[in-house]
């Protein structure tokens, strides 16, 4: 009898190898998994190698350029203390200014860097972040805080690290913030606009809170709230909550009203006290006169004047209006009038000042600027501080009217001139190059003086670069 064989008991040789195959491709996978990790595990070590950041060994230090006045506020701390020139500065120290030191540059803070920040009286400036890479030259981040006054940035072209972020975080008192970053290898200036603020100019005042960005070289960005704008070298931008005005040319014009039209003739003259407390008064030119003699007769006047200056204005019909300085009635006395408008600036940030004003004599009784040298029938008087705190005044004087007899004025503080009777003369005067030990301007008077004149001055300016 025949016995039938089949291969179900002997099961196929592959399915014999399953475990070791199996066994195979568990080592395998944990190999590629202890790989990946591996990878994984060196790559975050590299990373953070490259990327961990901290605070340099030193951050900053300060460089006093007066003795008095400064102060800084360590992080944490409550009082602020006196600086010491070569202070080491950390990472959130503040540094504050007082407002009533001389006009100039009171200390610079030097960054690890090279980068230099000058600050003004009445600055306060935060160290808010001081980083780079602890294991490598990959990246710097610096983040300054202005909370008053201005600052001026002096960014190296070639820095250590490969990457820079630079940015001031402008913080005007009550006012909306702005922050600004900076290229590297430019000279930037910041300053928060304030009446309170002794770097804020009369002709800068502003309703608001206002921050006002500069770029002498380089390049900026400038973002507050959801607007931002792009300032490059020879620009600037004025920013506060309603308004963004800019680019502008990166000069100022410090002179109100230098065409003498923002009010009429009564409002000026309402300045000297006969008007009505409900009438309106100038608030830009403010007009005076004054005796030179005892017993002069007060009889002179200012007036405002319209017509054309040079020739073409008058072919092409049109006026300026310009300040009328009369006295007549062959007077034998002295007596001045003149207008004065405060301008308080400090001029140490500019690298030019420049006057400009088209004046005319009219009529003149006294010859030259009389027997003292004094007595000028056009005068532009600047009433300024010197580098010592000192106030000082500085005259330019112009007659018409020649004298062999006569001298001009030999005091240092007047600079006189003859110009011609009648004609318009334009003015052009570089402040910074005649007048000494110029810092701070704080009033400026234009009057005329003698026995008899009638003189007239127009379209004044003051344009600080």
């Amino acid at each position: 009898m025949a016995v039938e064989t089949t291969n179900q008991l002997n099961p196929p040789a592959s399915h014999a190898a399953d475990p070791g195959r199996r066994a195979w491709r568990v080592l395998l996978v944990s190999f590629a998994m202890f790989c990946l990790l591996l990878s994984l595990t060196c790559y975050g070590i590299w990373r953070f190698r490259f990327i961990a950041s901290g605070s340099p060994a030193k951050p900053a230090r300060l460089v006093l350029h007066t003795s008095r006045g400064v102060f800084i506020q360590q992080y944490g701390m409550v009082l602020q203390l006196p600086a010491q020139d070569g202070a080491a500065l950390q990472e959130g120290d503040a540094i504050f200014v007082d407002r009533t030191l001389e006009p100039g540059t009171a200390a610079t803070i030097e960054l690890f860097d090279g980068t230099r920040v000058e600050l003004w009286p009445g600055t306060t400036l935060q160290l808010h972040t001081l980083q780079r890479t602890r294991f490598n030259n990959y990246r710097q981040t610096v983040v300054l805080e202005l909370r008053d006054g201005m600052a001026r940035l002096h960014l190296p072209r070639r820095l250590p690290y490969q990457k820079a972020d630079f940015h001031v975080i402008a913080v005007p008192p009550g006012g909306e913030p702005t922050e600004i970053s900076f290229d590297v290898g430019g000279i930037y200036m910041v300053r928060l606009l304030a009446p309170s603020s002794p770097m804020t100019a009369r002709a800068q005042w502003t309703s608001l809170p206002a921050t006002e960005v500069t770029v002498t070289t380089g390049h900026a960005s400038l973002k507050s709230g959801s607007r931002s704008i792009e300032i490059a070298a020879g620009q600037r931008v004025v920013v506060d909550e309603d308004n963004l005005d800019g680019p502008l040319e990166a000069s100022w014009q410090l002179i109100r009203d230098g065409n003498f039209s923002e009010f009429t003739e009564r409002e000026y003259n309402c300045t000297t006290g006969i008007c009505s407390s409900n009438e309106i008064s100038s608030t830009t030119w403010i007009v005076r006169s004054a005796a030179a003699e005892k017993g002069s007769p007060e009889n002179g006047y200012f007036r405002i004047t319209t017509g054309p200056i040079d020739p073409e204005q008058r072919r092409n019909g049109e006026t300026v209006k310009a300040a009328n300085f009369t006295r007549r009635n062959s007077n034998s006395k002295g007596f001045r009038i003149y207008i004065q408008q405060q301008i308080e600036a400090d001029i140490t940030p500019y690298q030019e000042l420049v006057f400009e004003a088209d004046v005319r004599i009219l009529d003149q009784s006294l010859p030259k600027a009389g027997a003292l040298g004094t007595e000028c029938p056009i005068t532009i008087s600047w009433h300024y501080t010197d580098d010592h705190g000192n106030p000082r005044q500085f005259d330019y004087c112009y007659y018409a009217r020649e004298s062999e007899e006569l001298s001009e004025s030999l005091e240092e503080w007047i600079e006189t001139e003859r110009i011609p009777a009648y004609e318009w003369t334009h003015l052009r005067l570089n402040l910074l190059a005649d007048i000494p030990q110029l810092r701070r301007i704080e009033e400026l008077w234009i009057y005329a003086n003698g026995h008899d004149y009638v003189v007239e001055v127009a379209n004044v300016s003051l344009v600080a670069r």
